[in-house]
């Protein structure tokens, strides 16, 4: 068999500045803590650059909160544009 990649895209909205604010945490401050730089961080506020899974690791565990609360799924048709491959899954297709 050979081994396949089906890419699942997840439109997503991200509640990270929200609770970065609630934690009364700097840009800066989260970067410190995560190891996350500070122009990603800002970029993800901003819907700029889709987030690598061990990044919202990352930045989740800096702020103490779990994945589902930085991160929801959304049908609002504004967020279309911000699709995040979050994940691959694989599986084997023989032929």
């Amino acid at each position: 068999g050979t081994l396949a990649t089906e890419v699942i895209y997840v439109i997503y909205e991200t509640h990270l500045r929200d609770i970065r604010r609630t934690q009364r945490l700097t840009l800066r401050q989260l970067s410190e803590l995560s190891g996350v730089s500070f122009s990603e961080i800002d970029q993800i506020e901003r819907y700029n650059v889709d987030p690598r899974i061990s990044t919202v690791v990352l930045l989740a565990k800096s702020l103490k909160c779990g994945l589902d609360d930085l991160f929801s799924l959304t049908n609002n048709v504004r967020y279309y544009k911000h699709a995040c491959i979050l994940c691959h899954k694989n599986a084997m297709i023989y032929t």
